[in-house]
């Protein structure tokens, strides 16, 4: 039983991580948002966000969340 303790930790870390990462790539994505940006447009492809689609709401409180400003 303290295999699957250990196993739901790790996974509740792991799924912390992925959505601190995800908030900091949006805070970046929020900086570097033109359609021809080197830096944006890659972001834009890892998180699934069309090339020329906007932040949503949701998207920009996360970014913000990420960068320190909320």
């Amino acid at each position: 039983m303290r295999d699957a303790e250990e196993l739901q930790e790790n996974n509740a870390m792991t799924d912390a991580y992925v959505d601190q990462m995800r908030g900091l790539l949006l805070w970046a994505l929020y900086h570097h948002q033109g359609g021809s940006s080197t830096i944006g447009q890659p972001i834009r492809k890892l998180l699934g966000i069309g090339e020329h689609d906007p932040m949503t709401r949701q998207q920009v409180e996360r970014a913000q969340i990420a960068g320190g400003v909320r």
